[in-house]
């Protein structure tokens, strides 16, 4: 079943809330990413998260007549009816990958923007442990240290996984419908 409004996933807005933030601290103010179905929501949170400028892909035909329905862009917004993946990769831009998917079908994408994206996967089938893994292998070549649960809350976990040179990774582990995974990176 396609979930047709994440307005009232109050776990994914929090990690949200908490991960736009650090980007914004950052002085990112591009974004390129998948708006999800409230793209006008989505933008008006880019927005006040310091974006002034947006460029938003959509792969599913459905979809993309579903999110122009109520589309008012508050920022310069271009839209895009094509795979995230044919998106340029730019410096000081932020990417948000917002995926539906598990990493399975995610692995390229990830390749791809592992240095600039914000990165959410589902877990259901897969599981946090074989999606760790599976994500540690496809970013690095090192051995990775984890440490879980730095953080616990009512709406998240916090996990952190470090690499040998510099490169380190914050988890948030949460569940709204269905058990996800939002990554972020701290380079």
């Amino acid at each position: 079943m396609r979930k047709t409004d994440y307005s009232k996933s109050y776990k994914k807005k929090v990690v949200q809330q908490m991960v736009f933030s650090d980007m914004k601290q950052r002085g990112l103010n591009k974004l390129i990413g998948l708006a999800g179905p409230n793209i006008t929501d989505y933008l008006s949170f880019a927005k006040q998260m310091g974006i002034k400028q947006a460029e938003v892909y959509e792969r599913d035909y459905v979809n993309l007549i579903y999110q122009m329905q109520d589309f008012k862009p508050p920022i310069s917004t271009t839209v895009k009816y094509q795979d995230i993946y044919t998106a340029d990769v730019y410096q000081n831009v932020l990417y948000d990958l917002d995926f539906c998917c598990t990493i399975k079908y995610a692995e390229p994408h990830i390749k791809k923007f592992k240095n600039n994206a914000i990165i959410t996967l589902s877990l259901r089938g897969v599981g946090f442990k074989e999606t760790l893994k599976k994500f540690c292998k496809i970013v690095s070549k090192l051995k990775p240290i984890i440490t879980l649960n730095v953080n616990i809350t009512d709406a998240y976990k916090q996990h952190v996984i470090y690499f040998d040179d510099n490169q380190s990774y914050t988890l948030f582990e949460y569940r709204d419908t269905s058990p996800m995974l939002t990554i972020k990176p701290n380079f």
